[in-house]
This record gives structure tokens, C-alpha cells and sequence, in this order.
């Protein structure tokens, strides 16, 4: 039976708070899951798919998607592996954040540091929250065998739609919003590339987004659903709510 397991990477715009209400509007019999914009994977990693049911998850992020590709094929984590990294001093973390990295738990560790210590977890700056790594570590076992079957692209999103473009594929999309384009490596979106090819899309697909005139000018003729909770999203940092529009076509 598939496990639901929180995300292993801090992101900005993290899903995690939303999860459980786009659980709710997703359809039941969808063939293939395929995910654009994966980022931390709150939704992909806590879902319990059904035996039989494709996933795919991709990211223009090639760091983010060597990590999931290190945790696909796993990591024997030992008890010196452990003793290694249980020190939660910033000063300790801050090492491994301006260090080279060496092997897959090496590169693996310098994330962990990078998108869960620092502020906003957007892998910038010092250490500002330094976090019990050796948590992580222990349950890389249960990601190894969530990911087991799942298919790892790093491509553009547009390809990876166009890709599974058809009527057995649901697609869950969470793209960067609008004026978020410095918060990552590959910032900017083009939204009107992403609505024309949307409305070519023989399947299903939920899209969350931030709720404003022009994104609900840019998507219009789908359905729109509004929710205010969530955290701050891509546009902002910290514990507040923001304004989220879910759009989809079904």
C-alpha cells in the first residue's frame, strides 16, 4: 500500500498546508499523474496512489532533481553516517552550506541544509533555522520506495504536458506566481503559453496559482475556485495566509 510522506526539501511556495483540499478536487480515476513544476513534492509525496497509477514528477531544477534521483536509488545510512550529522549548531550547518559536497549522501546533506535552514527555505543566505538532519536521513528508506516506480524528468513543463497529453493523464501544476521570478534559479513564466497549451490538454488538470485580474484574465473559460489559506506562497515568505485560486478544466 502507498505511503503519504511529507516533503523532504523545503520550498518556497510549498503545498504542504493545501494538500489535503487538492486531494479533495482530484479526480479518482486518472491513469498517469504527471507533476510540471515538482518543486518540494508536498502533494506527489503525501498522495496514496492506487496500484496501477503512473507518476511522473519534473523540474527545469536539474539540483533538485539529482536529489530525487539520489533518494530514488537510495543511500545506506548508518549509524556513523548519523553520528555525522547529529549536530544541529548553526555554525556546524553553515559548514556543510559553504563546503564542496562529496558523493550522493554529501549532496544530499548540503540540501537538506539549503532548503530547510535557510530563511524561506530558498537556499540563499546563511543558516537561519538549523534543523535535526539525522530525522531526514533515518526515513530516506520510505522515499526510496515512494519513488520506486515514479519517472524523474528535469524539462521544460510545457514538453512534459505536451508529452502526456492525453485522456487517462491528470495533471497537478504549481507553477511559480506571477512576480516570484528571483526566488528561483529559472524564474519567470510565460502564463499565456501555459493557459493556450492547457486548453489543448486532453485530460485532466488542477492548477494552483496566485489569485489576481490578470492570471483570471489569462486562464479564462476554466473553472476558478478561491481559498485564502495555505502560508505565504511564492511571492512572499513566513506563517500568514494568502489569496490562492485553484483553476482547473473538469
Amino acid at each position: 500500500m502507498d505511503k503519504s510522506l511529507p516533503s523532504y526539501f523545503g520550498r518556497v511556495g510549498s503545498k504542504s498546508r493545501l494538500k489535503d483540499k487538492i486531494y479533495r478536487m482530484m479526480p479518482p480515476d486518472f491513469k498517469t499523474f504527471v507533476e510540471p513544476y515538482v518543486g518540494g513534492g508536498a502533494v506527489m509525496l503525501g498522495y496514496k496512489f492506487k496500484p496501477g497509477q503512473k507518476i511522473v514528477i519534473n523540474d527545469l531544477d536539474s539540483e533538485l532533481m539529482k536529489n530525487y534521483k539520489i533518494m530514488k536509488k537510495g543511500v545506506r545510512i548508518t549509524p556513523a553516517i548519523l553520528a555525522r550529522y547529529n549536530n544541529q549548531s548553526a555554525a556546524f550547518q553553515q559548514k556543510i552550506l559553504d563546503s564542496p559536497s562529496s558523493g550522493d549522501i554529501g549532496y544530499l546533506v548540503k540540501s537538506l541544509v539549503k532548503y530547510n535552514t535557510t530563511f524561506g527555505n530558498m537556499g540563499k543566505g546563511k543558516v537561519y533555522r538549523p534543523r535535526d538532519l539525522t530525522n531526514k536521513l533515518k526515513k530516506l528508506d520510505e522515499y526510496k520506495d515512494k519513488l520506486k516506480h515514479v519517472t524523474l524528468l528535469n524539462r521544460n513543463a510545457i514538453s512534459v504536458i505536451n508529452k502526456y497529453n492525453n485522456a487517462g493523464t491528470f495533471l497537478y501544476l504549481d507553477p511559480p506566481y506571477e512576480n516570484s521570478k528571483d526566488l528561483y534559479k529559472k524564474g519567470g513564466m510565460d502564463f499565456e503559453q501555459l493557459a493556450s497549451t492547457l486548453r489543448k490538454f486532453k485530460g485532466k488538470f488542477l492548477l494552483s496559482i496566485n489569485d489576481s485580474r490578470n492570471i483570471r484574465k489569462v486562464f479564462n473559460g476554466f473553472k476558478f475556485r478561491t481559498t485564502t489559506d495555505g502560508g505565504t506562497g511564492n511571492a512572499g515568505l513566513g506563517e500568514g495566509t494568502r489569496k490562492e485560486l485553484f483553476i482547473k478544466n473538469y
